[in-house]
């Protein structure tokens, strides 16, 4: 409609352990908000690079996903605070490894086309967190199974309430 104003988009998140960099997702953010204002993460998860299958692996994947997960939260509280951009909502896209969509060969383009294993999301599929002291990024609630408390700041609303 003629006039209609967009103000708020969604910047969905199919990342990798490497790309985006936080400063690379930053900018980005930061260009949408002046343009919109209002930013949602969506679909966010972490394709896996280091996991080959065996356990040793997982934990190294796991510590790195978990710090990258910390990252981008930091990032957006950043950017709330900045107040150039009002993030909203980040959204993981799932809530156990075993569901990801990148567990299957899609062969179409996105997902994992060369067949390797992924464990993209914050749980495992026994519903374990990635986040632990072992990988020092400690989320002090280890019961509740959707989400997290981080440091008693990371709630399910509204996570970046100015």
């Amino acid at each position: 409609t003629e006039g209609a104003r967009i103000d708020g988009m969604g910047m969905q998140g199919h990342y990798d352990i490497d790309y985006p960099t936080v400063e690379a997702f930053e900018e980005s953010a930061r260009a949408y908000g002046e343009v919109v204002g209002t930013i949602m993460l969506t679909e966010l998860d972490l394709k896996s690079k280091v996991y080959d299958g065996t356990e040793a692996t997982l934990d190294i994947e796991y510590s790195k996903q978990a710090h990258k997960y910390k990252a981008i939260y930091e990032s957006l509280k950043k950017l709330n605070e900045e107040g150039v951009v009002k993030p909203t909502g980040m959204t993981v896209w799932g809530v156990i490894d075993g569901n990801s969509w990148l567990q299957a060969y899609t062969g179409v383009g996105g997902g994992v086309t060369d067949g390797s294993p992924q464990c993209p999301l914050l749980f495992d599929d026994d519903y374990h967190g990635i986040f632990n002291d072992d990988n020092g990024v400690n989320y002090a609630s280890k019961s509740c199974h959707c989400c997290r408390s981080y440091s008693g700041s990371f709630r399910y609303r509204n996570l970046f309430d100015r």
